[in-house]
């Protein structure tokens, strides 16, 4: 397909739109997925993004259009969006008014069947991925209760939209303002999200939520919130961590968190290498100031990661294991703050 014909098949789309001739614009818009569906259709489709978008756009803003081809768009927008600069000018372009039915669409798709509210999911996962994509969206939805209503939907939906939901949240966490509020307390919505770490759940819901706690814990401002009995962050990211503990004697039992403290050799440690190195990324983080490490210190945390040393079998994890063991164990006398250094 060329320009020309690709021309002709938007044209046909819109006019068949207008009319609600039905069959004919669910078959064209099928044609416009499989040539999604490669990188020769993609090329073609970005160097005529804008008829694209006003179509696609145009189709999700029928009331009158059946639900196979809310998914064929969708789908399009979705494979054509991991292009970023289909991204950047579908969110930027003043002449999409995308943001105009976002609401309308969220509420719509939610409401309507797990299969449109997964898809319209995945397209806000591609809208957000980098960080300016990612503020203009944030500003856009801004409002008081946003990110209350996301941790909501992951805390309640099934594991299918709550593995997408936690993706989003993932990328909205690059936003420095998005991390004050996720920390901010009394609601304390990490807390919330601190609970997929645990090692039954999907392996993609532990990583979202690694990484979201990872960007949460990059300014040192936060760091006494996060180590502070509201998120007890400290416990959540040990405990996949740690092996058995009830052969520690009782004094260093003691000091452990309580929730480390007895553990059996039934305790799983997480399995996936990537997720223990984000939390031991975490870990090595909130060691940035003196008075956290002395905090962190106290906790025992050597004899958990000590143990976790000689359990590991990734190099790159080992690695990062010294980093904060020589941080734990070092005698010369550090600076206040080691972001700074």
């Amino acid at each position: 397909m060329d320009d020309v014909e690709l021309n002709e098949l938007f044209s046909m789309i819109s006019s068949n739109i207008k009319s609600n001739n039905v069959v004919i614009y669910d078959k064209s818009l099928e044609l416009l997925c499989g040539l999604t569906a490669n990188d020769e259709g993609k090329k073609l489709l970005i160097n005529n993004k804008q008829q694209l978008a006003i179509i696609l756009i145009e189709v999700l803003q029928n009331p009158d259009i059946i639900k196979s081809t809310i998914i064929k768009s969708l789908t399009c927008l979705i494979n054509i969006c991991e292009n970023e600069e289909f991204t950047v000018f579908i969110i930027t372009d003043n002449s999409i008014k995308f943001y105009n039915s976002f609401d309308l669409w969220n509420k719509l798709y939610k409401n309507n069947s797990d299969d449109l509210w997964v898809l319209w999911i995945k397209l806000l996962i591609n809208l957000t991925r980098n960080s300016s994509n990612c503020r203009i969206f944030y500003e856009n939805r801004r409002d008081s209760t946003y990110l209350n209503n996301i941790v909501d939907d992951i805390c309640i939906s099934n594991i299918d939209i709550s593995r997408y939901l936690l993706a989003i949240l993932h990328n909205l966490t690059q936003l420095d303002e998005v991390c004050d509020e996720m920390c901010a307390i009394p609601s304390s919505l990490l807390s919330r999200i601190l609970c997929f770490t645990k090692v039954n759940h999907p392996d993609d819901c532990r990583y979202a939520a690694a990484g979201i706690a990872l960007n949460c814990s990059f300014k040192d401002a936060r760091h006494d919130i996060l180590l502070s009995d509201d998120i007890d962050i400290l416990s959540r990211i040990l405990l996949p961590l740690c092996g058995a503990t009830d052969s520690y004697d009782e004094d260093d039992m003691d000091k452990l968190p309580l929730d480390l403290q007895y553990l059996d050799e039934n305790n799983r440690r997480e399995p996936l290498s990537s997720v223990r190195s984000l939390y031991l990324q975490i870990l090595f983080r909130l060691c940035a100031t003196s008075k956290c490490r002395e905090f962190i210190a106290s906790k025992n945390v050597y004899l958990i990661v000590r143990d976790l040393d000689l359990w590991e079998t990734d190099l790159d994890v080992k690695n990062i294991i010294f980093n904060v063991i020589s941080v734990l164990i070092c005698r010369e006398e550090l600076p206040d703050n080691l972001s700074a250094v």
